[in-house]
């Protein structure tokens, strides 16, 4: 470092110690009428290094430029000698405005004072009917009180009152629909509380962590499964789901598809061994995830494709199944509807190059894209990463103003999202 910065440099970390001491000491006392000293020893300040002897001559030049401002005061054992010969680096608390105009520094205790006021307020607003939220919200508001550690009871450990207000809506709706015995998805439940499908399963720890400390029953234990299970919540099925358009022979039994108002699944072994005996139908359309598959196939509007549920990548026995669908010659259109983000669009490249069928992407581009822009969600960085890597292979031109749209906004869209074109 030249001398200007070093001058910086040490001023900074004099500045930087005497506010955290200060900011630590407001935390300890939950209040801002301090009367403690705020000071800096010698032997404080060398705590991991010997930074006043190291330092000792641009010191010298910045505590006189602190005392000259009155932002500090100086005690000495000895009389007569250079300033860095302090016992005491004193900070004057009254004039802190000044000093934060010049060293702007970042306040725990104003997140932390702003949080409870925030907590109080939400408390007196709140509605909540279970006494398992009840319990919740009590334990959360006796840790503010004796200053503990929310580290546990917070999604992704931030202090944020919208984040024990959506935890809390979350559980006061799964005790209602544990109570009404009715069955839900777990991507639907949370697009609902969450406005993100795929929130609660990636979060499920936290809840189920949660739900053993303070459910009404005494539970110590609860795995992901049995945690869906209690509150009549359902995961997407492993089974390959199929509707319309077929008549089916399996095990010497023919099903015609056409004829089930809803769909059936198919276990492995049986889509290797079923034989393809009728196509009604001209077009196919696959989709990535079963929320969207389920809706879709309850629509008069698809009661012309054959519909077939993905879920994620295909696998190997999509793969036997829609290429025995297309050795029929029957069908003559080949659609995918998916996620509008980098692994969506992996995806469809990834079913194209697998089947060897040639698709035809289903609402997944630039226009829809920014159509339900306000419901979409940051990039991370596997998507910038993802993104970078296909925006310039051959493969991936069919979505190139699709990707050039997420990197301009840096947003991803999921297909539940889109609601309004059918």
């Amino acid at each position: 470092m030249n001398e200007k910065e070093t001058l910086k440099y040490v001023k900074n970390y004099i500045l930087d110690s005497l506010l955290s001491l200060y900011d630590n000491e407001i935390i300890k006392l939950n209040s801002l009428d301090l009367t403690k000293e705020i000071s800096l020893t010698a032997n404080k300040i060398n705590k991991h290094g010997n930074f006043v002897d190291n330092y000792r001559d641009y010191l010298e030049i910045i505590l006189k430029e602190l005392l000259d401002k009155n932002f500090i005061s100086l005690k000495f054992k000895l009389r007569n000698v250079n300033l860095s010969f302090f016992d005491k680096i004193i900070l004057n608390v009254s004039k802190l405005n000044d000093i934060l105009l010049e060293h702007p520094y970042n306040f725990k205790y104003k997140e932390i004072f702003s949080f409870k006021e925030d907590f109080a307020n939400f408390l007196k607003d709140s509605n909540y009917k279970t006494s398992f939220v009840k319990k919740y919200l009590d334990v959360i508001a006796s840790k503010l009180k004796n200053n503990e550690s929310l580290t546990m009871l917070l999604l992704n450990k931030e202090m944020n009152v919208k984040n024990i207000k959506l935890t809390s809506n979350l559980f006061e709706f799964l005790y209602d629909l544990k109570n009404k015995d009715n069955f839900l998805p777990l991507r639907t439940l949370s697009q609902k509380i969450f406005n993100d499908s795929k929130f609660l399963e990636n979060n499920i720890s936290f809840f189920i962590r949660i739900f053993i400390n303070f459910n009404d029953e005494g539970i110590k234990e609860v795995n992901e499964e049995e945690f869906y299970e209690y509150f009549n919540i359902y995961k997407n099925s492993k089974y390959v789901l199929i509707k319309n358009g077929l008549t089916l022979k399996i095990d010497k039994i023919k099903i015609n598809l056409d004829k089930l108002s809803s769909p059936i699944s198919l276990l492995k072994n049986q889509i290797e061994t079923l034989k393809i005996t009728k196509v009604s139908k001209y077009k196919l359309l696959t989709i990535e995830n079963l929320t969207t598959f389920n809706y879709l196939s309850s629509l008069k509007e698809f009661n012309d494709f054959i519909l077939i549920f993905l879920g994620g990548f295909h696998s190997n026995q999509i793969n036997v199944l829609l290429r025995k669908i297309k050795k029929s010659n029957k069908v003559k259109e080949f659609y995918h509807f998916g996620d509008l983000d980098p692994f969506g669009l992996e995806i469809f490249v990834n079913l194209e190059t697998k089947t060897g069928i040639k698709f035809i992407h289903y609402l997944m581009n630039e226009e829809i894209f920014r159509k339900y822009l306000k419901y979409s969600k940051e990039l991370n960085e596997k998507d910038l990463k993802l993104l970078s890597k296909i925006k310039s292979e051959k493969e991936y031109q069919v979505f190139s103003k699709l990707i050039l749209a997420m990197l301009e906004t840096n947003k991803k869209l999921e297909q539940e999202v889109i609601m309004d074109e059918w």
